[in-house]
């Protein structure tokens, strides 16, 4: 989900079914990120927040306990993905490196081996993901749109493909029919969406993917889909679309 101001960070949080995490910029008009932060706690109190400031010590010091983590820009992607999925793992109650140590094994794809495409365009989601699966020992590849993706899986034989559902040229729906219709060899197809309708999964379901999975991604969830698919196309030879 993505605001151009805090008023309109608010009306989005308003409409949906909860997030998970926000990302504010410190410098916005009418409404700066400590502004939305303090609305925010008062309305969302469990949501973590994760403050993107030029003078973040100073927010540091005057707003102690209101960030999960305060950054200065200009953002490092690597350092943006470890800090989202530390505020991720406390917002869940677990110490965020005792988590990290236990689930990010590299021993985890030497256990369920795959190759992975991820089908994803926008380039911080790309990040955060990628970080995580070579966390657990994988080498994704990133298609940046539907028909990129296309292209990808008809050059490579992919066991997963993780599936935004919103992409620009083709989105993921699209690009999954698509992939349904031309490949002899199915992969296992897993949508990733920010939406939490409840008419997605069944629009997912229907475009011949084979899971859901809602975003910003759960390492837990992650590592159990991934389990769960590797185990189920180990064992049956044969597509496993519909399934």
């Amino acid at each position: 989900m993505l605001a151009s101001s805090g008023k309109e960070a608010l009306s989005v949080l308003s409409k949906s079914n909860g997030a998970d995490l926000v990302i504010t910029d410190m410098q916005m008009p009418c409404m700066d990120g400590v502004m939305l932060a303090e609305r925010i706690r008062e309305l969302y109190p469990g949501i973590p927040l994760i403050l993107l400031s030029s003078i973040g010590e100073d927010v540091k010091k005057e707003k102690p306990g209101l960030f999960a983590s305060v950054m200065n820009k200009p953002i490092k992607h690597h350092i943006l993905s470890k800090q989202i999925l530390n505020a991720l793992q406390r917002h869940n109650g677990a110490h965020p490196e005792a988590v990290a140590s236990k689930v990010l094994s590299a021993d985890f794809s030497d256990a369920y081996p795959c190759n992975i495409l991820v089908a994803e365009d926008n380039p911080m989601n790309q990040h955060v993901i990628t970080h995580i699966l070579k966390k657990l020992g994988y080498q994704p590849e990133i298609a940046k749109n539907g028909q990129e993706a296309v292209e990808a899986a008809n050059l490579k034989d992919y066991t997963l493909i993780l599936m935004d559902m919103q992409m620009p040229v083709m989105d993921g729906l699209e690009a999954t029919r698509a992939i349904r219709k031309t490949l002899v060899e199915q992969p296992v197809i897993i949508a990733l969406t920010a939406n939490t309708m409840s008419g997605d999964e069944a629009a997912c379901l229907n475009a011949g993917m084979d899971d859901y999975l809602a975003k910003p991604i759960k390492i837990e969830e992650l590592t159990g889909k991934i389990k769960k698919w590797v185990l189920l196309k180990s064992n049956r030879n044969i597509p496993v679309a519909g399934v």
